[in-house]
């Protein structure tokens, strides 16, 4: 039993529709999480001003390169992701790299830096900011 012309065509348009929408909610995720990002910098900035108000931004930024020496370039870009409060998961999706690959960064960065647990490594920025 084969269909007629009409809904075949009407078929197609329907699932060219659905991959457009598709497409349309998998950017809007995407853009939402880099503003996400931005957001929580912003945040931490902020956090930090409130905390020690007589420091500057630009201080918060000379902080960030002195950390940005003591790592590998992937290091400290996993160290960013990380303070942002995401996922070994969410990092590695954004990386296209191994959760485990993410976890043995993330326990040479503690190293590095001299924290024990994961969730100190933002203190790292705090910490230096009050010194």
């Amino acid at each position: 039993m084969s269909l007629p012309q009409e809904w075949l065509i009407f078929f197609f348009f329907i699932l060219i529709a659905l991959a457009v929408l598709m497409a349309y909610e998998i950017r809007a995720k995407f853009r939402w999480k880099s503003e996400a990002g931005e957001l929580q910098k912003e945040n931490d900035v902020l956090r930090a001003k409130i905390i020690y108000p007589e420091k500057k931004y630009s201080d918060y930024e000379v902080i960030l390169e002195q950390i940005k020496q003591k790592l590998t370039a992937r290091q400290f870009e996993i160290f960013l992701l990380t303070i942002e409060g995401r996922s070994s998961k969410e990092i590695g999706d954004k990386l296209n790299i191994s959760n485990n690959t993410i976890d043995s960064h993330i326990i040479e960065i503690k190293k590095q830096l001299g924290v024990e647990k994961r969730s100190q490594l933002a203190n790292v920025v705090l910490f230096e900011l009050k010194n």
